[in-house]
């Protein structure tokens, strides 16, 4: 799949919470529901409220300026799906120990290599452009993956095993490699993966597929100083109290230092 990438289009950042279509109601067009039910809280589909995040942020990319002079040849979230569903599918060397040369060297280039030059740029100009999204919708990403294979009645092209999201874990915070490409990437977008790696991993040791036997207390104290010492993470109470739990529990665990 490739596309022809057009010079950078620059444009000012407005407020764009993507979640605005889901509060646009107005007061008269909500106060019917609050009559039907006014002492029930309402009843909501987990893979619906998750799927329909990440379908308002694909909406919205449509509409950009900067996207639609790529012309995709369907939309957004068809072209950033079938990339996931391709690296997920075409994992990095890991296998726990140490790595060969040509390993290593594969590692380096994993990800251009997998996805090609013209699919990266187009990811890369949506990382700079949507800077201000993008805690949001690593959010987003992170709550489907973690149901989506429950929810089998329900149509995505995205459903990815905690088998797989692991292998990229690994990748990131255990490959030369992997340590290499977050060092190349902004502050608050490495904090992010690296976060995100930890949650994945850390559920991946809890259901006992930690195939690689990777140890998170050491990795956990520096990125908690990172964090804390952020400036640039709107959420990252959130972040720090789960990584504050994480330590907790593996303190508790004998032998696992």
């Amino acid at each position: 799949m490739h596309f022809s990438p057009d010079e950078y289009i620059e444009k000012p950042h407005q407020n764009k919470n993507i979640d605005d279509n889901l509060t646009s109601q107005s007061s008269d067009e909500q106060e019917p529901l609050l009559r039907l039910a006014p002492m029930e809280a309402p009843l909501i589909n987990p893979c619906f409220a998750a799927s329909q995040k990440l379908d308002l942020f694909f909406t919205y990319l449509d509409d950009q300026e900067y996207i639609q002079k790529y012309q995709f040849p369907h939309d957004s979230k068809e072209l950033i799906s079938n990339l996931i569903n391709t690296l997920l599918k075409s994992p990095p060397v890991i296998n726990g120990k140490i790595l060969s040369s040509s390993d290593i060297i594969r590692n380096s280039a994993h990800i251009y290599r997998t996805l090609g030059t013209q699919n990266l740029t187009i990811l890369y100009k949506i990382i700079e452009n949507e800077a201000d999204l993008m805690e949001e919708t690593c959010r987003s990403f992170h709550e489907w993956f973690n149901i989506s294979t429950q929810c089998l009645n329900h149509s995505y092209p995205l459903r990815p095993s905690l088998e797989s999201l692991y292998e990229y874990a690994s990748f990131f915070l255990e490959t030369t490699g992997g340590k290499a490409y977050l060092a190349r990437r902004e502050g608050n977008l490495r904090l992010l993966a690296q976060y995100y790696s930890v949650l994945i991993i850390h559920q991946a040791d809890q259901r006992e597929l930690n195939k690689y036997n990777i140890k998170l207390t050491p990795l956990l104290p520096l990125l908690i100083e990172e964090i804390e010492e952020s400036d640039e993470l709107a959420d990252k109470k959130s972040y720090l109290a789960s990584l504050y739990d994480i330590r907790e529990q593996l303190a508790d665990r004998p032998g696992y230092q």
